[in-house]
Order: C-alpha cells, then sequence, then structure tokens
C-alpha cells in the first residue's frame, strides 16, 4: 500500500497509546494540582493569621503606650496653699 491518504499502523497505534496514557494519567495529575492548589492556599492562611496576630499585638502594645504616656502626662494635684496668718491684736 503506497497510497498516500493511506496512514501507517505504527503511527495510529503509537497515537492511541499516547491517547490512553494521557487519559490514564488524567486523575493522578488533576489531583496533583488540587495537591498543589491546597498547599498554596493553606500557606496564604497561615501567612494572613500570622500578620493579622502580629498587627493585633503592634495594636494593643500602641493602646499600652498611649495609656502610660496620659498617666505621665497628668499634673500631680499641687497642695493647698496654707492660711494666711492671724492679724496680730493691739
Amino acid at each position: 500500500m503506497n497510497d498516500v491518504s493511506s496512514v501507517n499502523d505504527q503511527i495510529i497505534d503509537s497515537v492511541t497509546g499516547m491517547v490512553t496514557l494521557m487519559t490514564g494519567q488524567a486523575p493522578s495529575h488533576a489531583f496533583g494540582l488540587l495537591d498543589a492548589v491546597m498547599v498554596e492556599s493553606l500557606g496564604m492562611a497561615m501567612h494572613y493569621a500570622v500578620s493579622r496576630q502580629q498587627n493585633s499585638s503592634l495594636i494593643s502594645s500602641a493602646a499600652v503606650t498611649a495609656a502610660c504616656a496620659k498617666m505621665l502626662a497628668v499634673q500631680a494635684p499641687q497642695p493647698p496653699a496654707p492660711p494666711p496668718p492671724a492679724p496680730a491684736r493691739p
């Protein structure tokens, strides 16, 4: 068969084998991608949790610092002035 429109049987078998191989590997490839996405999402969630914790600690420290600064800025009450001396009697 030297017909130009015919395809060699070895090529047909090779293409069929590749299609079968790719079809068989599709579920494991999909699960691999799913695992990669899950790991990335978990990593981002952990990053955000740590960032949120650090920010809340920073806000807490700022609140304590502001409260201490207000306490230090308050003037101590002055003692009352002594009463004037009584006038002398003649």
